[in-house]
């Protein structure tokens, strides 16, 4: 096996042969075929969790995963992902200049090793949506779209581990990661996650289920999982998009379809991976006329979603595509959409009247660059542009105003 592993010089040319001598390269080479001491391989495979409060009140659990495990899982992800091949397994059509067109609809997952998915996925979306709004049906006349995202109950915690090491075996380039992830996976290794509880007193709990929390795997395994599921979906449809971010699923399609392929994919997920479907915390949108009698396909439908998803009992003024604002083409949506982005601007811009309490000026920096400024980009980039310029303006003269926040331009 060859590891990625390079060295730079001060002159700045960069060696790989340097470090193969090295006791850093020969261990994690040791590590990449999984060879470990059985005493620190329950450490090894696990890490230290730390729990952050959400703005429900709930705990976020946030595994910090062993350094050598994490750079071991980057050299070897480097061995496999030459040329894209890891974004070509997930996204085929993406890199197909020619497509040959048998199928209607391509499955693609796009939050694995392919930049600016988020963006591909959001804005398809959008464009799926205008594109093919539901108007009064007219007999001949295709029916318009709509989005259905599909919310996965804890997935990353509950998913089997077989159907993944299955699908990874299946593939031959990716099994040279199969060694290490093996080890770490194997049933005679209980991974743990060691947590403060207090000044003296630590415990332990054992990951057994779902990806372990902190490996570097952890989306790229669960994905493997999940996308036989999706291709099997995926080639049932006559016409639309499905599309993955690693636990949320979108399709998009024509209300019949949509309904249809929702029904397959989560009794699929549930046989297989063994993980259920939040219907709560799912949703359901589309662009253009309300659900009414001369709508008789979209009400038929939303008849057979579950009453408490958004948007079937009611339509959603505005829904959420990954984090991203979704208009649904009234006027009321569009006022509601700048509404809403204004209130998460305003959230995001009340850590700066804190930064004072900070004393290190390049804390302050990193702050404002990645944790007040990085979402509202991501907002301005991809939301139409005459919906927020003015709340944009406004957000970046605060940041400007805050300490440091001279230096950068968020939006």
């Amino acid at each position: 096996m060859a590891l990625h592993a390079q060295k730079t010089n001060p002159g700045g040319v960069t060696d790989p042969e340097d470090v193969k001598g090295t006791i850093l390269y020969k261990v994690v080479l040791s590590l990449a075929r999984g060879r470990l001491p059985s005493s620190i391989m329950p450490y090894y495979a696990g890490g230290r969790l730390i729990g952050l409060r959400k703005p429900n009140g709930t705990a976020r659990p946030i595994v910090i995963g062993e350094s050598l495990r994490r750079l071991t899982g980057r050299c070897l992800f480097r061995t496999v992902d030459d040329d894209q091949t890891v974004a070509k397994h997930f996204a085929p059509r993406l890199f197909d200049a020619h497509p040959v067109k048998t199928q209607p609809v391509v499955a693609a997952q796009l939050g694995v090793a392919l930049n600016h998915g988020l963006d591909m996925g959001v804005l398809g979306t959008v464009a799926a949506l205008q594109c093919h709004p539901i108007v009064p049906e007219v007999a001949g006349q295709l029916p318009g779209w709509i989005s259905i995202k599909i919310d996965l109950r804890n997935f990353f915690n509950s998913v089997q581990r077989g159907p993944m090491f299955k699908a990874l075996l299946q593939i031959p380039k990716f099994r040279s990661l199969y060694p290490q992830l093996a080890v770490l996976y194997s049933r005679n290794v209980k991974g743990r996650l060691w947590v403060d509880l207090g000044e003296s007193e630590w415990d332990d709990i054992v990951s057994q289920i779902g990806v372990q929390q902190g490996c570097i795997f952890g989306s790229f395994l669960s994905a493997l999982g999940l996308q036989p599921l999706l291709e099997e979906v995926a080639a049932s449809m006559e016409a639309g998009m499905l599309w993955a971010y690693c636990d949320d699923v979108t399709i998009n399609a024509p209300p019949k379809i949509a309904v249809r392929a929702r029904v397959k994919l989560i009794c699929a997920i549930k046989t297989v991976l063994g993980v259920d479907e939040a219907p709560g915390k799912s949703s359901v949108s589309w662009f253009g006329a309300d659900a009414c009698a001369d709508t008789p396909e979209l009400l038929e439908a939303l008849a057979e979603l579950p009453t408490d998803m958004d948007g079937v009992s009611s339509r959603i003024s505005v829904d959420k595509c990954l984090g991203t604002f979704l208009e649904n083409g009234t006027q009321e949506s569009a006022a509601d959409t700048v509404a809403a982005l204004v209130s998460k601007l305003d959230e995001k811009a009340e850590v700066l009247d804190h930064l004072d309490v900070i004393p290190d000026p390049k804390i302050r920096q990193d702050l404002i660059k990645w944790c007040i400024s990085s979402r509202p980009s991501h907002w301005m980039r991809l939301m139409r542009p005459s919906a927020t310029a003015t709340p944009a303006a406004e957000f970046d003269a605060r940041v400007r105003a805050a300490p440091l926040g001279q230096v950068l331009s968020p939006c």
